[in-house]
């Protein structure tokens, strides 16, 4: 990934004042490479909700759960359809849902034609933008072993006694995420393609889903390891994600040749 400048970020005092600048300041490539949905139309815990990545300027790559209605977990009486590429908007490159970034829509959504629920093996949708982003928030593919410490930039919110969902926060965790042995998420169904990891500071809470997790190698190399799928145990103390690496031969036609 080429540079990305902080720009008033820097400033401490301008992070103190600003949550989300301070979140920009702590990780701006992360943050340049994130991005935010906004469905129309549904119901309102879906909104600003899940997270995606850049992967090429023309395309994000999220959860397909994220993009079906009604949304996981479904009654078994449920026929999930995917949502028009007209509703959705996303904010990239912004901590903050509400403000700052590239506003882009969404002309085309293609679903890993492998993914199945509930064990949410191959949880992968690609996103076509309608205009192209800056080169500088393309995320580059890599890949992790257990006991690897990674991030997430998710915007998440709780469950209440009631089963409901407040509001997700405005403004993003930068969350990390140790990757763990499969045996400690109990809800991992096909443990040969996903990854278990630590969810303990916020990172596979409610909301999290389709956002990247990514190896922090230093500020200035990141790489995009995995897509965040859903919670690994009742706790919300681990989480599972997708290997982007695992699955490229559908991940391939999307990126450069």
């Amino acid at each position: 990934m080429a540079a990305v400048s902080t720009g008033d970020y820097g400033d401490p005092l301008v992070a103190r004042t600003d949550p989300a600048k301070a979140v920009m300041a702590a990780q701006p490539f992360v943050t340049a490479a994130s991005a935010v949905l906004d469905i129309d139309g549904l119901e309102n815990t879906r909104v600003g909700g899940c997270g995606a990545t850049v992967i090429t300027v023309n395309w994000l790559l999220t959860a397909a759960h994220c993009v079906l209605t009604p949304l996981p977990p479904l009654a078994h009486t449920d026929v999930p359809r995917l949502v028009a590429p007209a509703q959705v908007r996303v904010r990239i490159g912004s901590a903050d849902r509400t403000s700052g970034g590239t506003v882009r829509a969404i002309t085309q959504i293609d679903i890993d034609p492998e993914f199945t629920y509930p064990d949410y093996a191959h949880d992968f949708a690609a996103l076509r933008l309608d205009q192209p982003v800056a080169a500088t928030s393309v995320a580059v593919l890599g890949a992790v072993l257990p006991g690897t410490s990674t991030r997430a930039l998710v915007w998440t919110t709780t469950t209440l006694a009631d089963g409901t969902h407040p509001p997700r926060a405005a403004v993003a965790r930068y969350a990390p995420a140790e990757i763990l042995d499969n045996g400690r998420c109990p809800f991992l169904i096909q443990t040969d393609y996903v990854y278990c990891f630590d969810a303990a500071a916020g990172a596979g809470g409610f909301g999290s889903g389709g956002s990247g997790l990514f190896r922090v190698d230093n500020p200035a190399a990141i790489s995009l390891v995995g897509v965040i799928s859903s919670s690994g145990n009742v706790e919300q103390t681990t989480g599972i994600a997708n290997p982007v690496l695992l699955h490229s031969t559908w991940l391939r036609k999307f990126l450069p040749t």
